[in-house]
């Protein structure tokens, strides 16, 4: 789950400066879906920055790796 405010526009800023491609969404049990396509350090990155804001605070992150699509 996530907590935070403006979660969506600054993962949107932040890969749009990396240069990411995807989507995030807010689920219907309080959780969100991050899709990011991109290289492995990249979207770390991406990550490591989110989570560093100042109102944005991540309980727990599932992910899993697949081939990429370019459909974003």
């Amino acid at each position: 789950y996530v907590q935070g405010v403006g979660l969506r526009y600054k993962a949107k800023c932040i890969a749009e400066h990396l240069n990411l491609t995807g989507y995030v969404q807010n689920e219907y049990d309080g959780s969100v879906t991050l899709a990011v396509e991109g290289r492995r350090d990249t979207i770390e990155n991406m990550l490591e920055t989110l989570s560093s804001q100042r109102y944005i605070e991540f309980d727990s992150i599932n992910y899993k790796t697949v081939p990429a699509e370019g459909g974003y």
